[in-house]
């Protein structure tokens, strides 16, 4: 079975000199919650079995997988609530027309944002911005920083 270009981001292969590199355990947490979720949403399969399969494959510390979970524990758990909000400071982009890359990229920030002990904002953004370079379009990292400056600052 061939791998598809998230795979292979994931994996940390750089599909081009402007991809940037996974740096921490932290990143590959929140890869790997924007890549089960864009994966729930083209197949259905539940979110939980494919951030399992996803956890497995990658040497990630216990610390990280907790938090990947807890993401995507939060995103299912408050789905209309974060649409919602997202909705409101995206004004400009209708929230289903976004790509999914981007949606879910959004989708794991704001969640972020409300964990117990969350990171700073301007790590919750830079992050987002990363993540969304990673694995989303040239112009995915310009709307996730719009987006979220809205609404975390």
């Amino acid at each position: 079975m061939s791998t598809d270009r998230l795979d292979d981001l994931v994996e940390g292969t750089r599909i081009s000199e402007f991809t940037p590199k996974t740096k921490s355990g932290r990143r590959l947490a929140r890869i790997v919650s924007v890549q089960s979720l864009y994966e729930f949403e083209m197949t259905g399969i539940d979110t939980d079995v494919v951030s399992s399969r996803l956890l497995d494959k990658h040497s990630i510390s216990k610390g990280d997988q907790l938090l990947a979970k807890q993401i995507l524990k939060t995103v299912n758990q408050n789905l209309n609530y974060l649409d919602g909000k997202i909705s409101k400071a995206a004004t400009k982009f209708n929230l289903s027309e976004m790509s999914s890359i981007d949606r879910n990229t959004l989708r794991v920030a704001v969640s972020e944002s409300l964990l117990e002990n969350p990171p700073p904002k301007p790590v919750i953004i830079n992050e987002a911005i990363e993540v969304a370079s990673y694995l989303g379009s040239d112009s995915s990292g310009s709307l996730i920083n719009g987006v979220l400056v809205t609404l975390l600052m």
